[in-house]
């Protein structure tokens, strides 16, 4: 048996393949935007998450409407969409503090 074969094989017995997590959205969530440009070198890719977005509707399919105060409502596709969290307190955080390292 080839080799890949064999290595698929033991990978669907440990538990399958690799599952991705499904974003969903509901109306008032607060999200991000990736946007994607091209920039100073062509085959460059600059990309980066803007702006802080309110969910106004979601659509089936994936599209969903959001808003902001400064551009107003659009529709985009929910896979350029993340999640803004903030202000939540992570459980069983631990904090310990380190002595200082003696001068020479």
């Amino acid at each position: 048996m080839p080799m890949r074969v064999q290595r698929y094989i033991r990978r669907e017995e440990r538990g399958g393949v690799i599952s991705f997590n499904r974003r969903e959205f509901r109306e008032g969530d607060l999200v991000l935007l990736f946007n994607s440009i091209l920039k100073l070198f062509p085959r460059k890719l600059c990309s980066q998450w803007s702006g802080l977005f309110k969910v106004l509707k979601v659509y089936p399919y994936g599209t969903i409407e959001i808003s902001t105060d400064a551009i107003g409502s659009f529709k985009v596709n929910g896979s350029r969409l993340k999640h803004y969290i903030a202000g939540e307190l992570i459980e069983g955080k631990v904090s310990c503090d380190l002595p200082d390292a003696p001068s020479t």
